[in-house]
């Protein structure tokens, strides 16, 4: 149950079983709590049968809320849409100010090397650019590994409804 997260230290719940008292029993425990034990983590462990029980019935209540469900989602790639031209122009802002950074930085580079400008001038200055060209590349690598930049598919909403069994 990678989804279930202990509300005290925020590690993942992780399925266990014991036998006692005559019986199998499953369970789900904190993974702080079963790895370092109650001094890491005191939550509580949670029955396997309730917690899968529950887990069922809110799944069976959300996809009973399709239609509800299909409309947040469509809003939500609305809103991304509306965003675009906003981290577009981002990107080519950052893009531009790359370039320039680069530029001076070879002027820089340059200089050094045909020796017109010592090292002690430019060494602070070059230091300050390298910064500055590594924040810029790294906001321009999480946009473009942000999936709203790439084309994306629209949630079809003539689709067939899902057939849904569960279980009481």
């Amino acid at each position: 149950m990678r989804l279930v997260k202990c509300a005290r230290c925020g590690k993942r719940y992780i399925g266990a079983a014991a036998n006692g008292n005559g019986g199998h029993y499953s369970y789900y425990v904190c993974f702080s709590r079963q790895r370092y034990g109650r001094k890491a983590c005191d939550a509580d462990s949670l029955p396997a049968n309730e917690l899968e029980q529950a887990i069922l019935e809110q799944l069976h209540t959300l996809l009973a809320r399709e239609d509800e469900v299909r409309q947040v989602i469509t809003e939500a790639f609305v809103e991304l849409d509306a965003q675009r031209p906003k981290r577009e122009a981002e990107v080519a802002r950052l893009d531009a100010e790359l370039r320039k950074v680069n530029h001076t930085l070879d002027r820089y580079f340059r200089a050094f090397e045909e020796q017109t400008m010592p090292e002690q001038a430019c060494a602070p200055r070059i230091t300050e650019l390298t910064r500055r060209l590594s924040e810029l590349e790294a906001r321009r690598a999480e946009l473009a590994a942000d999936k709203t930049m790439a084309p994306r598919r629209s949630p079809t909403t003539t689709s067939a409804p899902c057939k849904r069994t569960f279980t009481k």
